[in-house]
């Protein structure tokens, strides 16, 4: 019986590892406060973060009945520690009770006496996720995680900001980014359960585009909706403060608009095995991969860690190297060198604008002194994409060639494959949504002109204008090429933020090097 469990659980498993490794862009790891550790003593005894801060605080001051009560009773047990302070020092007010924490958090962070768990800490790393939720209010984490060789950005939910309509509907995240669903302790945060309970109203207050809610954080999760590539993924890590019917309205205005979505709905991952039937149906329901049975069978001979995430991150890990070597093969370069580039070239990739393409790179090679980047560097294969994700993260500018079959795949979608009837985006439309992104990122960090739109003569455009006027073969040129996102036929392009008061070049195969030249090295024309 033990041998079928775990087989069972090894193939669960299996398929846990697989999600994780196959849609890594969009699992949003929620960090809870069971992720955190610390000690008090010399002899470096870890408890979690809970006990750790009632044994700060309250120290000697209070029986070890009390501590216990406190430490294991979850966000009850903190306004029992509240109380407990009060009796303690009933001197002292609640902004002092405030302070109290945060000089005792600081320190023990300064210290490394309070810290992430190592088999956490592992796990983010190894996966480098784009946006990490904590429900942790302390800055730990933000003090220990980078996303590759990035700072993570920081932000936090408040709702006060939202009774005070300062939550602005614009409001983005900025990425990578860390998001502080319960608040910041430096102002608004989950303290007790009166608290939480006021977080989890506001936080299903989900009109997101008056801005209330975490409409950031919402903004994201629709914003990975809408590329067709499937729903981002929560991945509750360290959470067992929070029972399950919490976790239910915590996920829901996130989720809120896929309740109805049908059989293929995908929650999420849930990492760890629930003894409740009535919540393991819930994950199911929802499209969670969890595990139908504990899995302390799967530790073996590990005792420090979750087994699970350990597994995980050793497969990331893996990943990570094969991509690596895919890369360098690829490039014929070292990608431990983060090779930069100093232009990405964006394409269709049929016969006619694949040799326009190769024109415009030995142009750029030979007579501009330019060191772009092509796809033809690249050979196909599993890690393709990750490749083309390499490429556009480490480009200076991107060029766009802008032609009727590169306009007619960037609405591509939903295209059906021949072979496998699996329905996905085209490559210009997956390749467009990837550059979106990373340009987002850099135009926030305050860099500019870094999109070339190149229009060849004789691109036409069909479309229907806001006065119901239909234009059919219209010439594309400078202007119209912002304005096609906005118009039914070209509306599913991802371009309005890309070529907003960006300036076209319009050229022909007779004159585009004269055009390059121009553009990458003016001193020459």
């Amino acid at each position: 019986m033990k041998e079928e469990q775990y087989l069972l659980l090894q193939d669960e498993l299996d398929l846990i590892i697989e999600e994780v490794k196959e849609k890594q862009d969009r699992i949003v790891p929620i960090i809870g406060d069971d992720c955190f550790v610390g000690y008090v003593d010399d002899e470096h005894t870890l408890m979690p973060l809970q006990q750790w801060l009632t044994e700060e605080l309250l120290g000697s001051r209070a029986s070890g009945e009390t501590k216990e009560k406190i430490s294991s009773l979850g966000y009850y047990g903190l306004d029992l520690l509240f109380k407990e302070y009060e009796r303690v020092f009933p001197k002292r007010s609640t902004p002092m009770y405030k302070r109290d924490v945060i000089r005792i958090i600081e320190n023990g962070i300064r210290e490394k006496r309070l810290f992430l768990r190592k088999d956490v800490k592992d796990f983010l790393t190894a996966g480098s996720f784009e946006v990490v939720v904590t429900t942790c209010p302390f800055d730990i984490i933000e003090k220990e995680l980078k996303c590759g060789d990035r700072l993570y950005n920081v932000s936090s939910f408040a709702p006060q900001l939202t009774l005070r309509g300062l939550s602005r509907a614009e409001a983005t995240l900025k990425l990578p980014a860390i998001y502080q669903l319960f608040g910041n302790i430096k102002n608004e945060y989950v303290s007790g359960e009166n608290m939480l309970l006021k977080f989890l109203h506001f936080l299903n207050q989900t009109d997101t585009e008056k801005g209330y809610g975490a409409s950031p954080l919402v903004k994201y999760l629709k914003d990975k909706e809408a590329d067709n590539k499937g729903l981002a993924l929560f991945m509750p890590i360290g959470c067992s403060n929070l029972p399950n019917w919490i976790f239910r309205f915590i996920w829901y205005p996130f989720c809120v608009d896929h309740m109805n979505a049908g059989d293929d709905t995908q929650g999420g991952v849930w990492h760890q095995y629930s003894s409740d039937e009535d919540f393991y149906n819930f994950l199911i329901n929802y499209g969670f991969r969890t595990f139908s049975e504990p899995t302390d069978i799967l530790s073996g001979e590990v005792t420090e860690g979750d087994p699970v995430l350990m597994r995980l991150t050793e497969e990331l890990h893996k990943k990570a190297s094969e991509v690596q070597k895919y890369i360098s093969s690829s490039l014929h370069i070292d990608s431990l060198t983060n090779e930069d580039f100093d232009l990405f070239i964006s394409y269709s990739s049929n016969e006619v604008d694949s040799k326009i393409a190769k024109k415009i790179y030995t142009i750029l090679t030979t007579r501009c002194g330019i060191n772009p980047w092509m796809d033809s560097r690249i050979k196909g294969g599993e890690y393709y994409w990750d490749a083309i994700q390499y490429g556009i993260e480490h480009s200076h500018k991107y060029l766009f060639l802008i032609t009727d079959s590169y306009l007619e795949k960037a609405v591509g979608k939903n295209v059906e494959d021949s072979k496998t009837h699996k329905i996905s985006p085209t490559g210009v439309y997956e390749e467009i949504d990837r550059i979106r992104h990373c340009i987002l990122n850099k135009r926030r960090d305050g860099e500019k002109n870094i999109v070339i739109p190149l229009i060849i003569e004789g691109t036409k455009v069909t479309y229907t204008d806001k006065e119901n006027v239909k234009h059919e073969d219209e010439q594309l040129c400078g202007g119209i090429l912002e304005t096609l996102p906005y118009y039914r036929e070209y509306q599913l392009m991802q371009t309005h933020d890309l070529f907003k008061e960006v300036q076209d070049v319009v050229c022909n195969e007779d004159n585009i090097e004269e055009k390059l030249i121009e553009i990458f090295n003016p001193q020459e024309s």
